[in-house]
Formats: C-alpha cells, sequence, structure tokens
C-alpha cells in the first residue's frame, strides 16, 4: 500500500523507498499498529517536506493523552521486529518543532495523530476517546493500514493550494462543508442585534504562539455542546493561513476552517474566531532557554495594519453568508500587552492607538459584511479600575460607530491566580517563574514595610515561642548606625551596619517579593516572647526578605511546586508537585508606608494593620458589578486558576465565587479550562482522575462549569 503511495506521490523515489526495510518485505508475522505508524513516518521522510508538516496543533491530543504516549510507546518499543530504529529527519516540520533529538518511535507516534487527510480532515491513525490511546500494541489490521495509507497520501501539504487573497477563491467557501441546510438551520437562530446580543457561555480552545494549525476539532466541538456549552472561542495563530506579509492564503486551511463553521452550525453553537497572532504581532517562545523573540510594531506600522486588515476583510467575505449567532470576529488579542509578556523592548503605543486600529479592521469587515458581530478586546488588564481606563476610548469609538460590537474582558484575581508570576524587568513574566509554596483560596496578603526608619522599629507580637527561628535578609543600608533586635526589652541581637548595598536574589514573584541576599541575620528565641523589635539607629534600613520558623509542632502540610525555570539554572527537570510539612511564614517587603506592626498566628499566616492585596467573595462580586454597569452584555475570558500551579479544593472555591458573580449580573464567559479538565486535572494538584464521557477527565472541574451555564 506505501509502495502505491510513493508511486502516486513521487514515482522517483518508489525504487529508494522499496530497498529502504527488506525485513519489513520478507516478513510473515503481522505488524502492530505501532509499526504500521514507523513505516508511515519512514514513507513521510523519502517524501519530504509536504508530507512532514503537521495539519493541525499535535499539542491538544498529545496533552490529553498524557504521560500515556511514553508508556504506551515504552512498552512496545523493545517488540520492534521490522523498522530500524534510524529515523533520519532533522527538522522542517511539525508545527514548527524540531524533533532530531526525540526518539523516532515516539515521532512516529505523535505523527500518527498530528497529520490529517486533506479530504477527510481525519488522523493518519484513528484515535480510540474510549481508551484514551492510539492502540500501538495491537495487531495492524488491512482496514488500519488501507486507511492509514490513503490518509498520508491525502495529506501532502501542497504548495498548489496557496494563492493570492485577491484570487476569487480565497473567498469562496467549500459549499460542500458549509451547505445550504446548515446555513437555513443558523439562520433560523435568533438573529443577532444590539437589541439581542447573545450571552455566550463556553470553552477557549487554542493559546499557542507556536501552532501552526488548528487547536480544536469537530470532534470536541460536538463534545462542548454536548456538555451544553452554546459557545467556543478558537485562537488561531495567522501563520495558521497566511504566509509572514499576509499576501497569500493556504487553501487546505480555509477548507479546515470551513469545517470548524459547519460544525458550529451543525451543533448550534457559536463560534468566535480570534487571530491571536498577526503580522506586527507575534512571538515565539524557545522553552528550552527562556528566550523569546517577537514582532510588535503593529500599532505604529501603517503597512502592517493593512495587512491585518487585508486578513480579514477576506475572512469576512468569505463567511458573509453564515449568520452572526454562529460566528463572530475577534481580530485582535491582548492589545495593551505590548510585547506579550515577553520582556523585549517595543516602540510605546496608547490606547487611543488601539482604538483606530479596532476602527480599521472592524470597517473592513463591515464593508464585506454590514452586520457581522464583533468582539473587542480592549485591554488584558485585570483590575476593574484598570480595565475601565484602557477600555474607555475602544469602547466611546466602537460603539458610538458601529452595532453588534461587544467588549470581552480578561478576568483574574492576581493575588491568588498570579501568586508565583514574576513580573521582573526584563524576564518573561509568564515563564520565569520561582519555585514556592502554593497560595490558598481566599487570599490574603498583609502589607510589610519595606524600609525601617530610626525611631520606627518593625514590631512583632503573636506566636513567638521558645524554639523560633528568625531570619533577616538586607538588602540596603542607608546611613552608618547599629541595627538590634530587642524581646520583651531584652536585646537578642546588635550590629553596626554601615551605607552598602547588599547582593539580592530575585523576589519569588510579584505578590510575593520575597528574596534572599547575602547580608543573613538569624536569631532563635530561647522563651516565650510577647513582642519583638527590629530597629536601626541610622537612617534607614531596607530588607528583603523575613522568614519566621515555627517549632515542629506548627507543621502542616503544603503544597510544594518546583518551576521548570529554577530547576533549569541547576541543569536538571523540576521535582513534581508535592506535599511538604513544614512551619515556615514568608513575610514579603510589599509596601513603603504601612506593615510595620505584624502579628504571627498560630495558622502560619502572618497579619499586619493594613491588608496589602486580597482575593476573595466580596472582591470578585465587586469587579463583576464594576463591570457589568460599564460594559453591559460583554463577556469575560476567565484566566486559569492554575495559571502556574494549584491545589484543586483551592480552585474550586475560587471558581464557584467567579461563576455565581458573573452569573448574578449578566456577564457571559469564556473558560480556559479544556485542557485542564479534559486531561485528567493537568496541574490541579490533589485530584482523581474519572473516566467520563468515554475519557478521562477532572470531573469536579466540568461539573462545575455546566452547573453555571
Amino acid at each position: 500500500m506505501l509502495d502505491r503511495v510513493v508511486e502516486l506521490a513521487q514515482s522517483d523515489k518508489l525504487a529508494d523507498w522499496q530497498t529502504q526495510y527488506p525485513e519489513a518485505r520478507a516478513a510473515a508475522d503481522q505488524m502492530t499498529r505501532l509499526e504500521g505508524m514507523m513505516a508511515i513516518l519512514k514513507c513521510a521522510v523519502t517524501l519530504g517536506d509536504d508530507y512532514l508538516t503537521f495539519s493541525i496543533d499535535w499539542l491538544p491530543l498529545n496533552d490529553k493523552i498524557g504521560e500515556k504516549v511514553w508508556s504506551e510507546v515504552d512498552k512496545v518499543a523493545d517488540a520492534y521486529r521490522y523498522i530500524p530504529n534510524d529515523y533520519p529527519y532533522v527538522g522542517g516540520g511539525f508545527a514548527g518543532n524540531d524533533f532530531s533529538e526525540w526518539d523516532d518511535i515516539s515521532v512516529a507516534y505523535r505523527y500518527s495523530f498530528g497529520k490529517l487527510s486533506a479530504v477527510s480532515g481525519q488522523s493518519i491513525f484513528d484515535y480510540d476517546a474510549a481508551e484514551n490511546s492510539m492502540l500501538p500494541n495491537l495487531p495492524l489490521t488491512y482496514n488500519d493500514a488501507m486507511l492509514a495509507a490513503l490518509r498520508l497520501y491525502e495529506s501532502k501539504s501542497s504548495q498548489s493550494g496557496v494563492i493570492a487573497l485577491s484570487d476569487p477563491q480565497a473567498v469562496l467557501y467549500d459549499p460542500t462543508i458549509i451547505t445550504n441546510e446548515l446555513l437555513e438551520r443558523a439562520n433560523a437562530r435568533p438573529a443577532v442585534s444590539d437589541d439581542n446580543l447573545p450571552l455566550l457561555k463556553g470553552l477557549v480552545f487554542g493559546g499557542d504562539y507556536e501552532l501552526i494549525g488548528f487547536p480544536v476539532s469537530e470532534v470536541e466541538m460536538k463534545q462542548a455542546a454536548n456538555w451544553g456549552f452554546n459557545s467556543v472561542r478558537v485562537m488561531v495563530t495567522y501563520r495558521t493561513f497566511f504566509d509572514e506579509e499576509a499576501n497569500t492564503v493556504d487553501l487546505n486551511k480555509l477548507k479546515q476552517l470551513d469545517r470548524l463553521v459547519a460544525a458550529a452550525m451543525r451543533y448550534n453553537l457559536h463560534l468566535n474566531l480570534v487571530t491571536f497572532t498577526v503580522p506586527g504581532r507575534w512571538m515565539h517562545y524557545d522553552s528550552m532557554t527562556f528566550d523569546s523573540v517577537g514582532d510588535f510594531d503593529l500599532f505604529t506600522n501603517a503597512k502592517k495594519q493593512k495587512q491585518v486588515a487585508n486578513m480579514w476583510t477576506m475572512f469576512a467575505a468569505r463567511y458573509q453568508d453564515v449568520p452572526s449567532a454562529a460566528l463572530s470576529f475577534s481580530p485582535l488579542w491582548e492589545v495593551l500587552n505590548k510585547n506579550l509578556s515577553t520582556g523585549l523592548s517595543v516602540k510605546d503605543y496608547t490606547n487611543n492607538d488601539t482604538a483606530k486600529v479596532f476602527d480599521l479592521l472592524i470597517s473592513a469587515i463591515r464593508e464585506q459584511d454590514p452586520d457581522r458581530l464583533v468582539i473587542y478586546e480592549a485591554t488584558p488588564a485585570n483590575d476593574a479600575d484598570g480595565i475601565i481606563i484602557d477600555a474607555t476610548p475602544t469602547q466611546s469609538l466602537l460603539e458610538e460607530k458601529y452595532s453588534n460590537v461587544m467588549m470581552l474582558t480578561n478576568f483574574c484575581q492576581g493575588p491568588f491566580v498570579y501568586a508565583n508570576m514574576t513580573a521582573q524587568e526584563g524576564e518573561h513574566i509568564d515563564n520565569n517563574n520561582h519555585s514556592m509554596f502554593l497560595s490558598d483560596y481566599p487570599t490574603v496578603i498583609y502589607a510589610a514595610q519595606r524600609s525601617i526608619w530610626r525611631d520606627q522599629p518593625m514590631e512583632m507580637t503573636g506566636e513567638l515561642v521558645q524554639g523560633t527561628k528568625l531570619e533577616l535578609y538586607l538588602s540596603k543600608v542607608w546611613g552608618n548606625g547599629e541595627i538590634t533586635i530587642v524581646a520583651d526589652g531584652n536585646t537578642l541581637y546588635s550590629e553596626q551596619l554601615t551605607q552598602e548595598s547588599y547582593d539580592v536574589g530575585y523576589p519569588v514573584s510579584g505578590y510575593y517579593p520575597f528574596a534572599k541576599s547575602d547580608k543573613l541575620i538569624s536569631i532563635t528565641l530561647e522563651s516565650d516572647v510577647k513582642q519583638l523589635g527590629i530597629s536601626y539607629s541610622g537612617d534607614s534600613f531596607e530588607w528583603s526578605g523575613i522568614t519566621v520558623t515555627l517549632p515542629d509542632s506548627y507543621a502542616i502540610p503544603r503544597w510544594w511546586f518546583e518551576t521548570y525555570y529554577d530547576a533549569s539554572l541547576e541543569g536538571r527537570d523540576p521535582e513534581p508537585p508535592s506535599q511538604i510539612m513544614t512551619s515556615e511564614i514568608m513575610i514579603c517587603p510589599n509596601s513603603y508606608d504601612t506593615g510595620r506592626f505584624i502579628v504571627i498566628n498560630k495558622d502560619l499566616t502572618y497579619a499586619s494593620e493594613t491588608v496589602w492585596q486580597q482575593a476573595n467573595k466580596d472582591t470578585i462580586d465587586a469587579w463583576a458589578k464594576a463591570i457589568s454597569e460599564f460594559a453591559p452584555h460583554s463577556i469575560v475570558r476567565i484566566e486559569d486558576a492554575n495559571f502556574n500551579a494549584c491545589a484543586l479544593d483551592a480552585a474550586l472555591a475560587y471558581y464557584n465565587d467567579v461563576y455565581s458573580a458573573l452569573n448574578q449580573y449578566g456577564l457571559g464567559w469564556y473558560s480556559n479550562e479544556y485542557l485542564n479538565f479534559s486531561n485528567a486535572g493537568r496541574r490541579y494538584l490533589g485530584f482523581s482522575p474519572v473516566n467520563y464521557f468515554d475519557a478521562s477527565y477532572c470531573i469536579e472541574l466540568l461539573q462545575q462549569l455546566q452547573s453555571f451555564q
């Protein structure tokens, strides 16, 4: 069968192909499916790059199968009889990733579901949802082989499908996919208008800057509808369809988009299409080196603005027959995240600049499709005050000028969700995170005064019992003087200091700015203390962190999360999250003028006279109320509770407050949780996977979302 594929595709390579595997041709034993996957991959390598590039993003299914990929491959790897382990591929495909250092067996496994037929849209080998597996150890049947060979032949990423945006074919959807029957069904749904904007509640698919393909399948869209969601938000990179400057478009990829639009109509879903990278607004991130590159001049570059407008002119013309009840457009994403969280420099621009570009793009859409629903995201800000300030220019311009536009806002309670985001200048704030104990919800972070001035000591009370250890890290001393630590009138420590700046490490995060330094003062209490004071006779000193460690009898289990970044600094992989017994309290210098009076509590928390940051039911309710008044009928994109890592019970408590507030104030929402609950709670700690709908899920997360539809 593969001989025939090579003969039809590139006959001049047939001889090479036929001499590669004499063992396989002479063998009488039956092949396994994994050996079939290897043979398919070898055939694709023989045929070249047009057959190697993945058709879709392989990560969602890869993540869903999870660690099972490795266990399944390992179980059958030693059983290879036919296909030698000499994979020659060294780059040029696989969604932009270079797998040259990967074992060819695991690459073949992933290729079997990452490459699609351009005709049927089906993967080379079928995925078994009930087993959550590609079934590599089963015998390769005639039917398996026939379908795999056929789909490989149909999967060629042919340049013949690449045309100019001005080509009439670019704006003609495939009528065998988007049929009149589906259009009639979609047009029977209530029409979208300013007086009848949809209340959308759905799932987000996508968010990978490296993706050249689609983050969702028709099967997943059907599944979302069966679960009761009425919408999906699909985030695609512009390079999925277009060349770098968006001068040409791939018809094969447009037909795949036709299938998603058709699925939305078939399953009564609303599809929100987002190009979350565009010319002048993209980035690539190297997870091995933690380095980023990108292009961020869209809002100051008229040429690139025109390129993006041309893209959306084409989309609007192609889908003008599809009603807004089934399809909306979001041409930009996180427009005021100026360097897409890379830490790279960027030419500055304002929210007025972004409003003008939104106007340009919506105008381009409306010239082709006067009534198309457009959902615009004017800012990535999370706090209500920041959203209102940032979004007002865009809201005023667009909603005064256009009908059928809706605002989308971003939501998370930072003190809980972004607890270990570094937010350091020059670092990639989303990835170079540091290891720490995870935050609980509700979250309260009390102020702790960074500077201790002359005659204004920091005072501690509370659970200062015998055996308690206090470690004070200094960062800067202003003026010569003596630092003293006094407990109930008795001096425990004193030292003469001179004006100096000490070497300070990176803070744990923006919300927990605790850091160690090369100047450590450490004491252990020899008896119970009612009041402890830390003072300085010079001008002042600044500190970078204080740890108070109570005796072991106070220890409780807490989730410890080690990050890839910290582990990479030591040249190793991180340890998995684990519950560690600890009696340590980490006090962070987060304020300049409050937090001088610290109380140490038995439950291993601390308090002061002022709350610095918090996240709870009241703060969430206040946010939802403010946004509903500012932008009624708007939609909220909800950041993952486990943006870095999170315990499941904390996430469920947090989401209960979030969705209750959004429903109370009539706000629609898109949840980022699909990958988390569909991959049995990826990164959520303390859960048990459940078999549900023929796969393994974090059932608590899924059912909670269903309860708020």
